[in-house]
């Protein structure tokens, strides 16, 4: 699963849940799950969801918007990619655009 698709689905999620649509926090946070197949979407959506209900109806309930960010920063950290390098001497396509001048030896 992707940042931004995570990101979003958060994002609807807290406007959701500030709206009192509990149903759709958990379709979305069951659908985030399902899709994500990871132990660690899991757990941040699992404890992102506790935590969105906890603060509900505290003087705290402005600070629902760091939770999220705090949520999106977690998925950041576990799911780091190393970025893999895509040049290959040894590849025979691999330098293509040198080819764009023509240069074939043609008319």
């Amino acid at each position: 699963m992707d940042l931004f698709t995570f990101a979003i689905s958060l994002l609807v999620m807290l406007i959701a849940m500030q709206y009192g649509y509990f149903w759709i926090v958990v379709v979305i946070g069951a659908i985030l799950i399902f899709m994500g197949k990871s132990k660690h979407i899991f757990i941040i959506v699992i404890a992102l969801i506790i935590l969105l209900f906890l603060i509900r109806g505290t003087p705290y309930e402005g600070y629902n918007v760091y939770c999220v960010a705090l949520g999106i920063g977690a998925f950041l950290l576990m799911n780091k990619e190393e970025a893999a390098d895509t040049y290959n001497p040894e590849d025979q396509y691999g330098d293509l655009l040198k080819g764009l001048g023509g240069g074939s030896g043609g008319i």
